[in-house]
């Protein structure tokens, strides 16, 4: 297939509506492309034509190969907007790699389940120069490393998060105790930090942090909390127009 080629197959995909299987046509299309002038033109007007597409739907695994080169993510990774990893038992790595490009910047959400990720990765993540675009972060079924929970209550980076998920990642109420001296809380909308290790500790530090007033769901379900710790937390004023889960 020449450039030619590739340029009108192009055009035909971009009349499709917008979905999962348009987008891994146009990903493998492009992915595929030799470099030159033609694949260049081909990549800006996607960049133009992806704008109106719902973030959602420019989802790419962490595994795929053409989304690194050099050890980097590669310019074709700057059409992504979410990365997802999912059962990987060498997952540090390639977290390590998007944290540090460049071209991980547009990025709006990354989701992690059930891998293997070292501190290493934790702290590339919560301390990327690059990722400031990222408004979501969930990992699920995710053992943190000692300390890394903190990191990702109190990152020095991810200036737009705003929806946090660690669910069912080893969460201690000791852990929580960074938050009133983070800027996180201030930000969050979405907190859920169900099937944890929490107690009634974490309802207290939660119960008092007043700047969580922009917060709409907080899930502390599957945690070790009494009926005190729900009667504290439904009561505290800052948290009156959020929907608990408990």
């Amino acid at each position: 297939m020449d450039d030619q080629q590739r340029t009108t197959q192009l055009a035909a995909l971009w009349r499709q509506p917008p979905g999962d299987d348009t987008w891994r046509q146009i990903w493998k299309l492009l992915s595929d492309w030799p470099e030159g002038p033609a694949k260049d033109a081909a990549m800006q007007d996607a960049a133009m034509r992806l704008d109106s597409w719902d973030d959602q739907l420019r989802r790419m695994t962490s595994q795929s190969i053409p989304l690194y080169r050099d050890n980097r993510v590669a310019p074709i990774g700057r059409l992504v907007r979410w990365i997802e990893f999912y059962r990987r038992e060498e997952g540090t790595g390639d977290l390590v790699r998007i944290a540090e490009s460049p071209n991980a910047e547009r990025l709006r959400g990354i989701t992690i389940h059930r891998c293997d990720i070292g501190s290493q990765g934790i702290t590339a993540l919560a301390s990327s120069p690059y990722l400031n675009d990222l408004t979501h972060l969930r990992f699920t079924d995710t053992y943190l490393p000692r300390g890394s929970a903190r990191e990702l209550l109190s990152p020095s980076g991810l200036p737009r998060l705003c929806s946090l998920e660690l669910i069912e990642c080893g969460v201690k109420s000791d852990d929580l105790a960074v938050l009133p001296q983070s800027s996180l809380p201030a930000r969050l909308v979405h907190l859920n930090l169900s099937d944890n290790l929490l107690d009634d500790g974490a309802a207290v530090i939660l119960a008092q942090l007043t700047t969580l007033r922009q917060l709409q769901t907080l899930d502390l379900s599957k945690n070790g909390l009494s009926s005190a710790a729900h009667k504290m937390l439904a009561q505290a004023p800052h948290l009156a127009r959020t929907r608990l889960a408990l």
